[in-house]
């Protein structure tokens, strides 16, 4: 006799101690320098754990910092750390999903560049999930510099020809170790400074014996175009008219019913009587050239048209204050430079056809060319959307060219998300006044690329893959925008900016388990495996000698356990099978849960006819607790 058992996210699984038969092949998805362990993602060369996903930890005591600090020490060698004091406090950043607390490695009290380490704790003080940047250190030329700081600065500013008259902010330097190509450890210089001519937000490393320079980076993240008024949320979408163009910036006849007059929330009180677009959430100010003043009125009503500078402060001040409404009603409250505001300027960047977010300084810029960029809802809030990503997240910058893939697409995604909100037309166009076809078309969101064929590229395709499995999360039954915003903005917390996109996946995961108990995973890796970013944990066929599985498992077709093999499924361990796939056991599976450290298997659309479930060869002994059986078992 054959029994049945079909499991629909199960609840507590106790101990399953079951005789039978069973079948697994594994396909581990590698980098060149990262391979994937079950829950874990480790430096092949190093064999040092990079990150660590659905941890279960025990719970500490103690402040944020002292529960990571104590976590981290129990799992050193891991963690490649031999002194744990080596690892300097960044800061904690509280999420709905917990507590997010990142450290900087030191050497000899120099702090290390692209070294966070983040450590995620649940509301039960339990250790949720680690992303680990510690770095061993060899190769290590000096320790000691010879070149001076503000000659670091100079050959700096030569570096990229700028002039000191176009500096926006004053040169910043710092000492770090920088590891390069080569794998050695430079001592250098790290200098940083915003530049109007050319434009950028300049992190440079400067040899601190030779004076050389050793690599330039453009840190601030920019967008082609741009938006502004109310507009609500942009003349093309309100009117529904593809045909309409900037012509010149022109208060043209044709545009006069896009206007829409709004409520400008949480503005500042009057100061001398002299009303400015600063407030709660969003400050209006003239930081970049081409050094347009911002307006000023004696009454709280700043009523402008498209033609008059002030058009764009409005509009960017209105959609920026209530994408921060919104998302605090979400339960996050992202800060910048200590302030629950950000600044930003309407008319930036010189006039270009750009707009970019600046994280040294932590503001926004726009730029006039083409389509006024802060005309565009979209444009607006694929910059604020950037600052987002900032502040959620340890450390100052997105960092690396993962977490900016991320990051761009996660503008594209929040920025049609909420014009979703306001019109249904042209529902995966982004930039849909600003990328009208007259200066440029745009981007789409119902991209079929998979990760990781089309993950190349900043913003196209890389970006859009991630914006529109983002939009795919959202469109799923029983997630929506509240829900896939929630998961999105707290996943930040848990990555640093040197992380991985399937760290991310990973993060979404976590949060999912952490703010919702895990109730849209099973939603949540369908989305992620089809679009190819289920992070190397498919498994099908025979397994045939003792296996242990832990995190999360995509099981793609049928698993067969031999007979007297076992298979034994660590606690929070989910597990997700493709439809028409089974679990056949002829030999033991061990699955020890409990009502809070869960194993869970999950099934697409269970039933006897079609075998898709857990099959136990006769003979077999079952102690089972099922949360919610959509067959149970049968013989």
């Amino acid at each position: 006799m054959n029994t049945f058992l079909v499991l629909r996210r199960c609840a507590a699984i106790a101990t399953f101690m079951i005789m039978f038969t069973m079948i697994m092949t594994a396909q581990n998805i590698q980098s060149d320098q990262f391979e994937y362990r079950d829950n874990m993602r480790v430096n092949k060369k190093t064999n040092i754990t990079a990150a660590m996903y659905n941890v279960n930890s025990h719970v500490y005591h103690g402040i944020p910092e002292e529960a990571a600090r104590q976590f981290l020490h129990e799992n050193k060698t891991k963690f490649g750390l031999i002194n744990i004091t080596d690892l300097k406090f960044i800061e904690t950043i509280v999420s709905p999903a917990g507590k997010h607390v990142g450290f900087l490695q030191t050497h000899l009290g120099i702090p290390v560049y692209g070294s966070e380490t983040v450590v995620s704790l649940n509301k039960e003080n339990q250790v949720s999930m680690v992303v680990n940047g510690v770095m061993p250190i060899v190769a290590l030329k000096s320790t000691v510099a010879s070149f001076s700081k503000n000659d670091a600065i100079k050959n700096a500013i030569s570096e990229i020809k700028a002039e000191e008259v176009t500096l926006v902010t004053q040169p910043k330097a710092e000492l770090y170790f920088y590891q390069d190509s080569l794998n050695q450890f430079n001592l250098v210089w790290k200098i940083n400074f915003v530049a109007n001519n050319p434009v950028g937000d300049w992190q440079i490393f400067v040899d601190a014996n030779s004076g050389a320079v050793i690599k330039v980076m453009d840190i601030s993240i920019r967008y082609v175009n741009g938006q502004g008024k109310v507009f609500r949320p942009d003349p093309i979408t309100s009117l529904q008219n593809t045909s309409l163009t900037d012509q010149n910036n022109s208060d043209y006849s044709a545009l006069q019913s896009a206007y829409n007059t709004v409520t400008l929330s949480n503005l500042n009180d009057a100061v001398g009587s002299v009303y400015r677009l600063q407030g709660r959430y969003a400050r209006s100010e003239n930081i970049e050239i081409p050094n347009t003043a911002t307006v000023t009125n004696t009454t709280s009503s700043f009523l402008y048209n498209r033609s008059q500078a002030g058009f764009e402060e409005t509009n960017t001040y209105y959609f920026i204050d209530a994408e921060r409404q919104y998302i605090g009603g979400l339960g996050f409250a992202p800060q910048w430079n200590g302030y629950d505001y950000i600044r930003f300027d309407a008319h930036g960047l010189d006039g270009d056809d750009n707009s970019h977010y600046v994280p040294s300084s932590q503001y926004i810029a726009y730029g006039d060319g083409g389509v006024d960029d802060a005309e565009d809802q979209d444009v607006v809030l694929h910059e604020y959307a950037h600052g987002l990503h900032d502040a959620l997240m340890v450390g100052t910058g997105i960092g690396g060219t993962e977490e900016g893939r991320v990051s761009e697409g996660s503008g594209d995604y929040l920025a049609v998300s909420y014009r979703r909100t306001l019109s249904t037309f042209q529902p995966n166009k982004v930039f849909t006044w600003d990328g009208n076809g007259e200066f440029w078309d745009g981007r789409l969101l119902n991209s079929t690329s998979i990760y990781p064929n089309q993950w190349s590229g900043l913003h196209d395709p890389a970006g859009v893959l991630w914006a529109s499995t983002m939009m795919d999360i959202e469109t799923s039954s029983g997630v929506g925008r509240d829900v896939s915003s929630t998961l999105l903005l707290a996943s930040f917390s848990y990555v640093s900016g040197s992380s991985t996109v399937l760290d991310q996946v990973n993060a979404i995961f976590q949060a999912d388990r952490d703010i919702y108990n895990g109730s849209h995973l099973s939603t949540l890796a369908t989305v992620f495996y089809n679009r190819g970013f289920f992070y190397g944990n498919e498994v099908s066929g025979t397994i045939a000698s003792n296996t242990t599985w832990s995190g999360n498992k995509y099981v793609t077709g049928n698993v067969t356990v031999n007979s007297g093999v076992t298979l034994t499924i660590s606690q929070n361990t989910f597990l997700f099978f493709a439809s028409g796939t089974s679990l056949t056991v002829n030999g033991t599976l061990t699955a020890n849960g409990s009502s809070t450290d869960k194993i869970t298997f999950d099934f697409i659309s269970p039933n006897s006819t079609t075998q898709n479930g857990i099959k136990i060869n006769s003979g077999a002994t079952i102690n089972v607790c099922i949360g919610s059986a959509e067959k149970g078992i049968m013989s």
